[in-house]
């Protein structure tokens, strides 16, 4: 099992259809899937293996969702740390999850703690700055070499989400392919989720409700999936109605 076949599931029955969709930019799910592979191919190509975590530093956007998947494609274990976060919070999820490579960008690479209060961290990759990240989404899918998903078992560790820490230091819970998969049946099967469904995205994706109760389910059930950065209020009322809005969360 590997929670990346979602992808591979919308691409092969909604190939042309849009995926993910953010400010005026459209990503259909086959760009979506070629996105995701180069992104396992870059790891790979960078020593990377499978259950090494790799931790996730960005505002909601579509490269976002491409390295969430695109790790876990690769058998390792996404990381998701959140974008208000700042160094002291991040040092201690970076050392507490004990993650080997970290992907932010520009506008927050501030906050990134130094290297050595990061011992186990082996590179951190701004994605804007890297040429092969920042051209995920121009290379076509016909031009993009395929890369075959590491297939492992059901209860391997496939995503860390850490919790509020509302009363104490934010914990790492550890979820499993599983764990996530059957979290999107479940909630396409209880929303009646068909493929029309157009959903708002302006939780914060390392949360388990933007990433698991809206993202994955959303995208396992074939939909589009409508990105912001954060909440704006106009903004958002501008995309119910522009986008054609038909699931809403708040």
């Amino acid at each position: 099992m590997n929670l990346s076949s979602i992808i591979d599931r919308g691409a092969l029955n909604f190939s042309d259809k849009i995926a993910l969709a953010h400010n005026s930019q459209r990503y259909t799910y086959d760009g979506l899937k070629c996105a995701m592979d180069r992104v396992a191919f870059y790891l790979s190509e960078h020593g990377m293996r499978r259950g090494d975590r790799i931790a996730i530093h960005m505002p909601n956007c579509p490269e976002w969702v491409a390295a969430y998947y695109g790790i876990i494609r690769l058998g390792a274990v996404t990381v998701c740390v959140s974008a208000a976060y700042k160094q002291k919070e991040i040092e201690h999820l970076l050392n507490d999850s004990q993650v080997s490579l970290l992907i932010t960008c520009d506008e927050l690479l501030p906050q990134v703690p130094e290297r050595e209060t990061i011992p186990t961290v082996k590179d951190v990759v701004v994605w804007e700055n890297d040429p092969v990240l920042a051209s995920i989404f121009e290379t076509r899918a016909t031009e993009n070499e395929p890369f075959v998903p590491v297939d492992g078992h059901p209860r391997d560790e496939c995503v860390i989400l850490f919790t509020g820490g509302t009363t104490g230091i934010p914990k790492g819970a550890m979820l499993t392919h599983r764990n996530i998969l059957y979290t999107a049946q479940n909630v396409c099967y209880h929303e009646r989720a068909v493929p029309d469904d157009v959903a708002l995205g302006f939780m914060p994706l390392n949360h388990v409700f933007g990433g698991n109760h809206i993202m994955n389910s959303t995208l396992y059930g074939c939909g589009t999936l409508v990105l912001h950065k954060s909440f704006d209020m106009n903004a958002v009322l501008s995309s119910i109605q522009t986008d054609k809005i038909t699931r809403f969360y708040s």
